[in-house]
Formats: C-alpha cells, structure tokens, sequence
C-alpha cells in the first residue's frame, strides 16, 4: 500500500485541490484530519471520541443486545 501525505490550506469556499501522484491508481481513499497549527493539536477530543463509537465493531458487536450482560448484574 502506498500512503502520500500532505498539509494544505483549505481555501475560502471550504475546497482542497489535491494532485493524486501518478502509481496510485483510479481509486482513491481519502481522510481528512485536523492540522497541527503552531505545534498546538486542533483536534477536538469530543470530535475524535464520537468517531471511535461510531465504528462497525462498536455498533455490530458491542450494541448487540446478547453482549448487554452488565445490566443484569
């Protein structure tokens, strides 16, 4: 797997143009993260934590009413 990184500025109208490096194929993935910005972390704790429980094995798994054995206790 190939990864490429960059940092950019979003522009005014909330658009990044970004130039795919040619090898990558016509298929991309891409995700979007937060900047450091003058060596502070920008990223929201409640924004990263919303997403961590928004994963398949949190909403498959544990949200399965057969794994909701702490109630009964």
């Amino acid at each position: 797997m190939q990864a490429y990184r960059t940092i950019q500025d979003v522009s005014d109208d909330g658009f990044v143009k970004i130039k795919v490096p040619s090898g990558m194929g016509q298929r991309v993935e891409i995700i979007l993260l937060p900047s450091e910005k003058d060596g502070e972390k920008t990223v929201d704790g409640s924004l990263t934590a919303g997403m961590h429980s928004q994963n398949g094995f949190c909403l498959q798994v544990l949200a399965a009413e057969e794994e909701d054995v702490w109630n009964d206790l």
